[in-house]
């Protein structure tokens, strides 16, 4: 994967939801890579160096769709409860769609091996 799509997850603009430092030692975890608690950039980092070492890439990309998913399904609940901050919610909900597209996208050229 590469050094834009991090860039791409650690901000807020471009990704739609914010990925916290629990969130990636989280994926860490259950990807079995040692991440100690830093800064998110470093963290994003690692876990993506990591990753790749152990040949993991796969499982990364899969957990991070899954995070987005989750984060999305909060988001369209609060849609749902509050009708009223839906011009606001939506616009995320829809950098979390790209997000996990641009996910996807990353997850097939790897298992393609480009």
């Amino acid at each position: 994967m590469h050094l834009s799509l991090e860039k791409h997850l650690l901000s807020l603009i471009h990704s739609g939801c914010y990925i916290n430092t629990h969130e990636i030692v989280s994926i860490g975890n259950a990807l079995e890579l040692d991440l100690s608690f830093k800064n998110r950039s470093f963290l994003l980092q690692n876990l993506f160096i990591q990753a790749h070492k152990k040949e993991k890439t796969v499982e990364l990309a899969i957990k991070l769709i899954q995070l987005c998913e989750s984060k999305k399904e909060k988001m369209l609940h609060l849609v749902t409860e509050y009708s009223l901050a839906y011009p606001i919610i939506s616009t995320h909900i829809d950098k979390i769609t790209r997000t996990q597209q641009r996910l996807n996208q990353e997850l097939i050229l790897h298992v393609n091996g480009i």
